[in-house]
């Protein structure tokens, strides 16, 4: 690969946003950023992994993982901003949760 053709491929974006929004976004003045991450991996521990199995077996919402989950995720997305926010962010797009 030739230098120049290196160069451009630190130049390229990837994005959830259409084509649209990003010349809108850019009228406007913004410009993309970083990529940004927020992770948050959980475990249940052995009383919380009794207790849902014990749930699991009379049927119905198990919350304990459901809390699990809702807190992952919360500790994900404020992970996400301060990531963001390192990064001079003024703002996220493109965020999923698996």
């Amino acid at each position: 690969m030739q230098p120049a053709q290196q160069n451009k491929l630190h130049h390229k974006r990837v994005t959830g946003l259409s084509g649209n929004e990003i010349y809108c976004l850019h009228q406007l003045g913004f410009q993309p950023g970083n990529i940004c991450v927020g992770n948050s991996v959980r475990s249940i521990g052995l009383k919380g992994g009794l207790t849902s199995s014990l749930r699991n077996l009379a049927g119905g919402e198990v919350k304990e993982i459901t809390n699990l989950i809702h807190d992952g995720r919360a500790k994900a997305f404020e992970r996400l901003v301060q990531d963001a926010q390192a990064s001079g962010g003024y703002g996220v797009t493109g965020v999923t949760n698996q």
